[in-house]
């Protein structure tokens, strides 16, 4: 009975060989290959990192365009230094 079933059945998969995976080498160079792959792993982590860090940083500044001008306020307290220092030269005598 189990032939019979066997012979009418159409579907014959045809199976194809695995093939090995490659090691990983994201630069192309063979001294990735011989490093352990957890290092590989974080080697890339830190340097996406580092990119992510840079673009956040540029995204920042393009987004705060407001730039005060403290040029009166530095006017000011050189002012106020000097009369400070005028004051204390005066005491002094």
């Amino acid at each position: 009975m189990y032939h019979k079933e066997l012979n009418e059945c159409l579907f014959q998969p045809k199976l194809i060989a695995k093939k090995k995976p490659e090691p990983y080498n994201d630069a192309g160079g063979d001294e990735e290959i011989n490093q352990p792959r957890f290092s590989t792993l974080y080697e890339d982590a830190k340097k996406r990192q580092e990119r992510q860090a840079k673009l956040a940083e540029a995204m920042l500044d393009n987004q705060c365009t407001f730039k005060p001008d403290t040029s009166a306020t530095k006017q000011r307290n050189e002012r106020l230094v000097q009369k400070n220092e005028v004051n204390l030269a005066g005491e002094a005598r």
